[in-house]
């Protein structure tokens, strides 16, 4: 840029910058086609609330916004990015975005806030509808909307809806709905991002990467597209996969249908042949089944008579059964009678013992309490001549004391009497005896004392004395106890000795019974072991002479035929024969019946390995005319499915239970027996033949169930013998077979018979020895109950006579201890007493030493008075001692009485307790005895019963074994009509197998047939026809598909010889043309198929067009919007850039017109006055033009209602910050502009500016309305 060029632009005054925003630059370019659009609500934001976020401290509110153009201005780092993160922050973006670590960092944290622990920013919103010119608005009713977040310290953070909590998706999606554009993100420009919309990539590298492509594909709506078309091209795709895949096959089905052409002529041929075989053997099977009709009502009548005859002897065979039968019941009723009876007697017998065993008790306990009782008794007759005596003993000292006391009374008048005469005299002799009286006191008053602790000494020392000889007196009482109790001992020990004699010869005896039982036993053991041995050979014999006699019955029955084959065999003449079907595996016992009643003659078909082994066998047999045979041919049985299958109840498939000889012959039972399952009765056959799935079914007893809904059973003779239990060679069984294992039969038998007769001896035996055994067993408790009561009172008798001897031998410690304590205080009181006499005995001497001179000096009158006095002192004393040891006896006499009455009283009451025991045992003894005379006349009762129905039960088994011998015979003699009854019934059923082979033979003939339509080529689409039947062909032209049926006359003219020859012939042409046959099946398949894959081929083609067509719409109408909203904001773009640069131009280019999504979009600019030029080469203020022409351009295209830019203008000169600030100002009255922005001729044209600044590190807000502040401050000047 020129001096020149620069200072025309800054001549550019700010009207004309406001000029030439408002100038229409679109005149040159062509007619927008955009219609105006009537006025709708849209979304601004009223203010928002930050309360501790970020720099905010505390509740500020930022704004209120205009609805159009709000500016917000402040110094750089005083908060004013903030804002924009604080609607990041509610929009939902995470931390990061923020320009923060995590959520926690977002709550303010400034030095005097303290520790905060949330923060919180709330978005107020509301709806305004504005007028046509922009110049008003009105605000819609209820539309007012508050959008918080709160963060907290746990990096948690929460939504509120209008004060509600609510969630990220739901806020989301309501501003969505209001129009907000958060999936592009236009209405929000951080700091530094304006240049990067415009530096886009043509389109993104990857499904994650976006370039311009896919951002205006997004605005424009059509990458909704991308994954419907993404989806339709995977599914045509598959589709001619599928396609290409089926129209292989239907190449591969052509190719190999037509390489079957040749043989499947030759075999047409062929099966003509076939059919003219059949048609002559038709003939041929008739007179042959005309000859055995006529040879079976010959024998019919010789037949009937038989089994007439074995019908009458069957009755008979029934009604004698009926008997045998009924006396078995019989016979097992009364065993079971028995049973019951003698488990009866026994729980009597049981009872019984019990009884015996509780009365032995109670006898027991009452001889106990008798003696108790006696004692009891005794000691209370004791304790009364104590007690008399001891009242007695009471009454005489009372009296004693009484006396003592009057006597001591009159004594001591006496003495006072005497005593005073006495003291007459010393008075009259005073002069003389005053110094020996006072001297006598003197020594009286030191003796006193002395004195007194005498006689308490000889007090204590009496008493001591007579509890002494008391204790002395009961320690000799026991000597006589002792010698009792000692002669009670020896009299129990002989009582005890003799019943335990007894007892131990009843347990020998029991014991010698018990080994009798004990052989008894095993005899019976090894006799029913014996039987069983017996009755399973009887067993075996019968079924080896059933089996027998079946096998020789189907033997005579296969007649010559199967031997004439087995033969030819055995001579290398024919290979490939194995037997008898029946003959080559076998089957349990148990399912015999089933067997041979499900399968009929099936078992009796002839196997062999090959078509030419039966092929010979038949020439053989009709060669030298021995008979007809049915044969199953290994080769040409179709592989049967074998595996194991899932039945009803989970009954057993009667295939599953055959055990062939070898493996190869399992299709042959499968083709005889089929899925034929087994069932128990007939109610269940029934449930299981006809539940979901309809099965064949055969029970036990020979009845067969078909899927049909036919049954077939009943008859006299169940069918078995069509299979064996074991292995056996073919043919091997002869008469003199039968008739041997007939007579080992009748040798078990009578073995079975002497032996089941020994067992009952035995059983008898058995018994006797039982009841031996119960009565001695019932016996032993009652003795050891005797013994057990002996054993006490031995125990008793033992206990007391030791107790009484150690009494003897060593005094009870109790008394022991009582009389050392007395002798030790005996002893004590005696040494006292010595001691203190001694001490009295000087004094004492000196006192009678001064009464003697006293008694000098008063002469014989004081001397004879004083002897008086001392003789009425001594009495005194005397008798005072006497009640001293009266009143001790008395105080002994009234503590024994005490005691004896309270023992009396014990004993008293013991004995009535006693009494009262005795009493109830008595009663109980009496109870028991009525009660156990009842229950023993029970047992009686209960054993004559038993015994009773043991003899019946012996008459039944006599009856029965009787009856069984006659039996025997008459199944000796039913044999022998049912030989007799086989063989004419053998006859007739051999001439009735001729009528039913011939019959079947002729039955299994059919002609074959075709449809042609299989070899035709297909003339249009067909559909599937797996199903349909390929072994009819008709191909004999106007003749009849029907064979011909000969009436009798026809048959008799018939030349059987010279047909047989014309049939030889032919076979012999059949036999050198062998084509395969199965070709005709194969073509006709081949042909079906080919038809099948073209009507597939036809139809994956259909299904491919169509989804290509679906395909093939959806690129077209994705092309087709996105060119209509590419073209116009195209034509927007480049406005909108001549607008804002004043006359340079701008465009959208796809960079591959014909696939506009192959390449993307470049984005290329031509400044003014310079060439075209990319993005990437522009200047940072170019850059940023262009990238604000293309938001502009967006918003004319797709407008949304809020736009928050930070500092956008950073980059641009002054004059296109005016260009853009007039455009935001008077272009965009149709959304909301919040503009960060430093530069004034920005915030100077905005309708109101809202300041930030920071204050003691808090950011505060203050809104200033630019035309109001500005009237303000025109006014104030």
């Amino acid at each position: 840029m020129t001096p020149t060029d620069t200072s025309e632009t800054l001549a550019l005054t700010t009207q004309d910058i406001a000029d030439l925003a408002h100038a229409d630059f679109t005149s040159a370019l062509p007619e927008s086609k955009v219609a105006p659009e009537q006025a709708k609500p849209r979304l601004i934001i009223t203010k928002m609330v930050l309360d501790n976020f970020k720099s905010y401290a505390g509740r500020q509110v930022i704004g209120p916004f205009h609805q159009s153009f709000s500016a917000i201005v402040g110094p750089n780092g005083s908060g004013k990015s903030n804002v924009i993160d604080a609607l990041l922050f509610v929009f939902g973006y995470r931390a990061n975005k923020i320009r923060q670590g995590k959520l926690s960092e977002l709550i303010h944290n400034s030095k005097n806030s303290g520790h905060l622990t949330q923060c919180t920013v709330e978005v107020h919103f509301k709806e305004i509808v504005e007028s046509p010119d922009g110049t008003e608005s009105t605000d819609v009713p209820n539309s007012s909307l508050v959008v918080a977040r709160t963060a907290s310290q746990n990096n948690q953070s929460k939504y509120l809806l209008n004060g509600i909590t609510s969630s990220y998706t739901e806020v989301t999606t309501l501003l969505r709905n209001k129009g907000v554009d958060l999936d592009h993100k236009r209405f929000l420009i951080l700091q530094g991002e304006v240049e990067n919309i415009s530096q886009m990539k043509p389109m993104g590298q990857n499904d994650n990467e976006v370039g311009l492509l896919e951002y205006l594909e997004d605005i424009i709506g059509t990458a909704t597209y991308k994954g419907q078309i993404e989806e339709a091209r995977k599914q045509v795709d598959e589709l001619n996969n599928t396609r290409s895949e089926r129209l292989h096959r239907v190449k591969i089905v052509e190719r190999e249908k037509s390489s079957m052409e040749d043989k499947k002529n030759e075999a047409v041929q062929f099966v003509k042949t076939e059919n003219d075989l059949t048609r002559q053997k038709s003939v041929l099977f008739q007179k042959r089944l005309h000859e055995c009709k006529a040879k079976v009502g010959a024998l019919q009548s010789s037949f009937e008579g038989a089994q007439t005859e074995y019908k009458a002897e069957k009755q008979r065979h029934a009604e004698f059964g009926n008997e045998i039968k009924e006396l078995e019941e019989t016979r097992g009723l009364t065993a079971k009678e028995c049973e019951v009876l003698d488990k009866k007697a026994k729980e009597i017998a049981s009872e019984l013992a019990k009884f015996e065993r509780e009365e032995v008790q109670l006898q027991v306990n009452r001889k106990h309490i008798k003696g108790k009782l006696k004692k009891a008794k005794d000691g209370s007759d004791k304790d009364s001549h104590s007690i008399v005596q001891l009242r007695t003993t009471l009454t005489t000292l009372e009296s004693d004391i009484g006396s003592g006391r009057s006597e001591i009374a009159d004594l001591e008048q006496r003495m006072s009497t005497e005593r005073a005469i006495l003291e007459e005299i010393s008075e009259s002799l005073r002069g003389k005896t005053d110094p020996f009286t006072a001297a006598i006191e003197e020594k009286q008053r030191e003796l006193a004392p002395w004195k007194e602790k005498i006689s308490a000494r000889q007090s204590r020392l009496d008493i001591a004395l007579t509890e002494l000889k008391l204790v002395e007196e009961k320690l000799a009482a026991s000597g006589k106890q002792l010698e009792q109790a000692k002669h009670e001992l020896r009299r129990l020990r002989e009582v005890r000795v003799e019943k335990a004699q007894f007892a131990e010869s009843r347990v020998e005896e029991m014991a010698a019974v018990n080994e009798e039982i004990e052989g008894s036993d095993k005899a019976l053991q090894k006799a029913e072991g014996r039987l069983q041995v017996l009755r399973g050979t009887l067993g075996d014999a019968r079924r080896k002479e059933e089996e027998a006699r079946s096998a020789l019955d189907t033997s005579q029955s296969q007649g010559k035929v199967l031997k004439a084959i087995l033969g030819q065999r055995d001579l290398g003449r024919i290979s490939g024969i194995y037997g008898r079907l029946g003959a080559l595996g076998t089957i349990s016992e148990k399912y015999d019946v089933a067997v041979s009643s499900a399968c009929g003659g099936g078992l009796d078909n002839i196997v062999v390995q090959t078509v030419q082994a039966g092929q010979q066998c038949v020439e053989f047999l009709r060669k030298n005319n021995i008979g007809r045979a049915r044969f199953v041919i290994l080769d040409t049985l179709r592989k049967y499915n074998t595996a194991s299958m899932t039945t009803p109840e989970d009954v057993p498939r009667l295939f599953d239970l055959v055990k062939p000889a070898d493996s190869k012959f399992l299709p042959a039972f499968y083709h005889a027996m089929g899925d034929t399952v087994v069932a128990g009765d007939m109610e269940q056959a029934r449930r299981v033949a006809y539940g979901k799935r309809r099965l064949r079914v055969v029970t036990l007893d020979g009845n067969v169930l078909e899927a049909s809904g036919t049954m077939s059973g009943g008859g006299n003779r169940v069918a078995r013998g069509a299979m064996s239990s074991k292995p056996t060679a073919q043919g091997d069984v002869t008469p003199e077979t039968v008739a041997r294992l007939s007579t080992a039969r009748e040798a078990a038998e009578r073995d079975c018979s002497e032996q089941q007769s020994a067992l009952r001896q035995l059983q008898d035996n058995r018994k006797i020895l039982q009841t031996r055994y119960d009565n001695l067993e019932a016996l032993l408790p009652r003795l050891e109950l005797e013994l057990q009561s002996v054993d006490e009172q031995v125990q008793m008798a033992k206990r007391r006579a030791r107790d009484l001897s150690s009494v003897q031998d060593k005094p009870n410690e109790a008394d022991a201890t009582h009389k050392a304590k007395v002798e030790a205080r005996i002893a004590e009181e005696q040494g006292a007493i010595a001691e203190l006499q001694e001490q009295c005995a000087n004094i004492e001497a000196d006192i009678r030493e001064l009464q003697e001179k006293i008694m000098q000096a008063g002469g014989i009158r004081l001397r004879a008075q004083k002897s008086k006095v001392d003789g009425l002192q001594d009495r005194i004393k005397t008798i005072r001692d006497e009640i001293s040891r009266w009143e001790v006896m008395q105080s002994k006499s009234s503590k024994e009485l005490t005691r004896a009455e309270r023992s009396n009283s014990g004993r008293e009451e013991q004995a009535a307790g006693l009494q009262a025991q005795l009493e109830t045992i008595t009663a109980e003894i009496d109870a028991k005895s009525a009660a156990a005379m009842e229950v023993k006349q029970r047992c009686d009762s209960a054993r004559g019963q038993l015994d009773t129905k043991r003899e019946e039960l012996s008459r039944v088994k006599e009856e029965l074994d009787s009856k069984m011998e006659g039996f025997n015979e008459m199944r000796t003699k039913e044999a022998a009509l049912r030989r007799r009854l086989d063989d004419s019934e053998r006859a007739l059923a051999d001439a009735s197998r001729g009528v039913n082979y011939w019959s079947s033979e002729h039955e299994h003939l059919a002609l074959h047939s075709i449809d042609i339509s299989d070899f035709d080529e297909p003339k249009g689409d067909e559909g599937d026809n797996d199903d349909c039947s390929s072994d009819h062909m008709d191909i004999d032209g106007a003749e009849s598909s029907e064979l011909p049926k000969l009436s009798a006359e026809d048959l008799d003219d018939v030349d059987a010889a010279s047909l047989e020859a014309q049939i030889e012939q032919t076979e012999a042409r059949l036999q050198r043309t062998r084509p395969n046959l199965s070709v005709l099946t194969e073509y006709s398949r081949r042909a079906r198929e080919f038809r099948k894959r073209m009507g597939e081929l036809d139809d994956i083609t259909t299904t491919r067009d169509r989804a290509q067509r679906e395909l093939d719409d959806l690129r077209t109408r994705r092309l087709e919007e996105f060119m209509a909203g590419f073209n116009v904001i195209s034509y927007k773009l480049k406005e909108m850039y001549q607008m804002v640069t004043l006359g340079g131009n701008a465009e959208l280019e796809l960079v591959d017109s014909l696939d506009p999504f192959s390449e993307g979009i470049v984005f290329s600019v031509m400044p003014p006055k310079k060439s075209w030029k990319n993005i990437s080469n522009l200047s940072g203020g170019e850059k940023t033009l262009s990238s604000l022409a293309l938001v502009f351009a967006l918003h004319q295209y797709k407008p949304t209602p809020l736009y928050v830019m930070d500092e956008i203008d950073a980059a641009l000169d002054f004059r296109n910050v005016s260009i853009v600030a007039n455009y935001i100002k008077e272009r965009t009255r149709n959304a909301q502009f919040v503009i960060i922005s430093l530069r004034n001729n920005m915030f100077e044209l905005a309708d109101r500016l809202v300041g930030i600044y920071k204050t003691d590190n808090r950011t505060k807000s203050i809104a200033l309305d630019a035309t109001q502040t500005l009237g303000a401050l025109h006014s104030a000047i």
